[in-house]
């Protein structure tokens, strides 16, 4: 049985699909002429040719798209996580990327990180940052748990924080969406130009798109997203733009869910 989202009658119907953007770099970001640029917006282009959509992208801070989504004003949300169970009122997609988190380090610390694991490093004096929730392994999030580690681990408030105190060796080491250290590479910040990555202490999450039960499509449009998802990654678009975009996904191989 042939689903009625399929690209044909997408086409037919001259399909447009409401996208909510925020900056995120370098998945999401402004351009110098204020357009949406980054991962998952060539991605979604590259969703709307295959399903011969045009694509309009809106730009609202999280909270307002997940209102907007639920009242049925957008279609998809972009660079989910999969927390817990389901509400009933939002569904997945299948993963479309990774989310890469790097475990960085100054250039001139990178030999005393060797092989060893976060643990194995904070039995030391190693002093470790961390942003927020989402940028925590399971092994740091355990650590976090021990009063003896809690000291050694900072959460800070932001990225360019972190950055400020890993290049002024206030911290040892820094967890950090890679992406985002990508991004800052790709315009030749100063702030990463001596960090290293180690690969072996970063880890990624799969990422999805979200709908919502009352967005205009409902559940049903997530099975002509996937499928295009598949027709993407079997033509290698996704790697091909994660090598434009996200070049340390390649270098970080363990998944974490």
């Amino acid at each position: 049985m042939v689903s009625i989202y399929s690209s044909v009658s997408f086409a037919a119907q001259g399909c447009v699909i409401k996208v909510g953007w925020m900056e995120r770099p370098s998945y999401q970001y402004a351009d110098k002429r204020k357009r949406p640029q980054g991962f998952d917006i060539d991605y979604m282009r590259a969703v709307g040719k295959d399903l011969s959509c045009d694509i309009e992208f809106r730009r609202l801070p999280w909270i307002r798209q997940t209102k907007e989504m639920k009242a049925g004003s957008i279609d998809l949300l972009l660079g989910v996580f999969k927390t817990g169970k389901s509400s009933g009122t939002m569904a997945l997609s299948d993963s479309y990327r990774n989310d890469p988190v790097g475990f960085y380090v100054h250039k001139s610390d990178v030999k005393l990180i060797g092989r060893k694991s976060i643990s194995q490093l904070m039995e030391g004096n190693f002093r470790l940052g961390i942003i927020g929730h989402d940028t925590k392994s399971i092994e740091v999030a355990r650590l976090l748990k021990k009063p003896r580690y809690q000291r050694k681990i900072s959460k800070i408030k932001s990225a360019q924080a972190l950055l400020r105190n890993l290049n002024r060796k206030l911290i040892n080491g820094g967890m950090l969406h890679s992406a985002e250290v990508d991004y800052l590479h790709s315009i030749n910040d100063p702030m990463v130009r001596d960090l290293k990555l180690i690969p072996h202490l970063s880890f990624t999450k799969p990422v999805h798109f979200i709908t919502g039960r009352d967005a205009p499509r409902g559940f049903d449009f997530l099975k002509t997203i996937n499928g295009s998802i598949k027709r993407l990654e079997s033509k290698g678009i996704t790697n091909q733009l994660l090598r434009k975009h996200v070049p340390s996904d390649f270098e970080i191989l363990i998944q974490e869910k």
